[in-house]
Formats: C-alpha cells, sequence, structure tokens
C-alpha cells in the first residue's frame, strides 16, 4: 500500500486530525466491548453499576466527537476541510512614471558612425548628446540598440552642478550621470518584449558599468558590469532604465 503524499502543512494537520478522530472512535467502541463484557460477568464478580459506566462513557465520548465535527462544519464547512487555499496570482502594475515622461521635445542623430535616432524628453538631453556631453561609448551603444528608446536624463537632476535640483533618491553629485557616462532609458512607451531587448543588449555590452531596472533583474548589472538582480538599485528602479558606461571604455 502507497502512503499518502504529504505536500504542505494543511495535509499534514489534516491527516493527524482524522488519525486523531479514528483512534478516539476505536478506543470508544474498545470501552464498549469492554463494559459489555463487565456486564455480563457482573453477577459473578460484582455489580453491573462499573459496567454501564464504561459503556455511558464510550456512548458520551463517541457523541462528543460527532458534536465537535458538526458544530465546526456548522460554523464554517472549510473548518473541517483542512486543504490549503489555493492563491490567486496578483500581478502588481508598474509604478506610474513622472507626468511628463510622456512627452517628447525632438530627437537627434548622434555624430557617431552607425548609431540610429535618439529621442530626448527634453531639448537639453539632445543638446548634451549634440555637444558631446554624454560619453561616445554610451550614445554609441544608446544607438545601436535594436529598439528605438527616448533618453528621459543626462547629466541633469542628480546634483552635478551648484544650480541642479537633484531628484529624491538619487546619487546627488556623485552620480556617474555627472561625468556625463550615464543615461536613463524611458520604458512607459515600450512593451515587455522590448524592454527585455534593451536590458539583454546593454547587459552584454563589455563597457557595461551599471545597468538598473527592477522589471528584468536577471539582466542588472552594478559598478564594473557585476551581476547586481538582487541590489536595492536595481529594485529600485521601476519607471526607467538607467545604463552606464566604464570610464575609458570604447
Amino acid at each position: 500500500m502507497t502512503s499518502p503524499i504529504v505536500s504542505d502543512p494543511g495535509v499534514y494537520v489534516r491527516y493527524l486530525f482524522i488519525f486523531g478522530l479514528s483512534l478516539a472512535g476505536f478506543l470508544a467502541v474498545g470501552a464498549i466491548v469492554w463494559g459489555g463484557i463487565n456486564y455480563m460477568l457482573a453477577p459473578s464478580v460484582g455489580t453491573t453499576q462499573k459496567a454501564k459506566d464504561w459503556i455511558v462513557g464510550a456512548l458520551m465520548g463517541i457523541a462528543l466527537l460527532l458534536c465537535s465535527w458538526l458544530i465546526l462544519a456548522t460554523i464554517d464547512p472549510s473548518l473541517t476541510n483542512l486543504s490549503p487555499t489555493q492563491l490567486e496570482i496578483v500581478t502588481v502594475p508598474e509604478p506610474p512614471s513622472p507626468p511628463d515622461s510622456g512627452l517628447t521635445e525632438g530627437a537627434v542623430t548622434p555624430p557617431i558612425t552607425g548609431a540610429q535616432e535618439i529621442k530626448c524628453k527634453t531639448a537639453k538631453i539632445c543638446q548634451d548628446i549634440q555637444t558631446g556631453q554624454v560619453n561616445n561609448t554610451l550614445v554609441k551603444d544608446l544607438g545601436s540598440l535594436p529598439v528605438e528608446v527616448t533618453i528621459t536624463e543626462t547629466t541633469g537632476s542628480h546634483g552635478c552642478s551648484a544650480t541642479d535640483t537633484c531628484v529624491p533618491g538619487a546619487a546627488c553629485g556623485s552620480s556617474t550621470h555627472c561625468t556625463g557616462r550615464a543615461a536613463d532609458i524611458r520604458v512607459s512607451n515600450l512593451n515587455d518584449s522590448q524592454k527585455q531587448q534593451v536590458m539583454q543588449t546593454l547587459s552584454q555590452d563589455k563597457c557595461v558599468d551599471q545597468l538598473f531596472y527592477a522589471g528584468f533583474p536577471q539582466y542588472c548589472r552594478a559598478g564594473g558590469g557585476q551581476n547586481a538582480s538582487k541590489s536595492k538599485s536595481c529594485a529600485s528602479h521601476t519607471d526607467h532604465i538607467h545604463y552606464s558606461v566604464k570610464a575609458n571604455c570604447v
């Protein structure tokens, strides 16, 4: 006989409960039999009262077992089931992007051979790319992606200069954005397949330094391109892809 497979604690408790009821029932029947034997032999060994007490006690025990089951079934039938609840899969939506992330101020063709057009959220970003404020290797990587991308940040919003504001949570003043080696890529205009293509392509680049996006953590990279799938930085980048390149890498 094959033993039942216990796959979770609920099933284990259920088997224990059934075993306990079976054992109690078996003992109650045994008590009734014992009381019956003593009752039949009572004229020769003593009074019948003790035998009656055995029988009555056993019957009350069986009644108590039945009542406990009925009470639980009346309150909630699932209490007597003891089977694990099947949990529904919950899909957590991607956090909303900043209010202006749906806007595109312009596009620029990088002054690099073979690079395709790159869209810019603001005119300043396009200007940074055209005037060389952004690392040439970074621009080449972005311009060679299999998916057209929109850049939402280059050298601003990270406290890189006294006049710059710094977005909450950013590495103010010390970010790779300040040296022109990093750019943020909009994800709100990309489907999941396109996002994965971007992450996979950039993660395989020999010059990758940092690559963060919570949507596909398996491609996240930390400083020097090391795996960062479980890092805090990877998990915190939910509304854009952050990409930076190593210094002096071509």
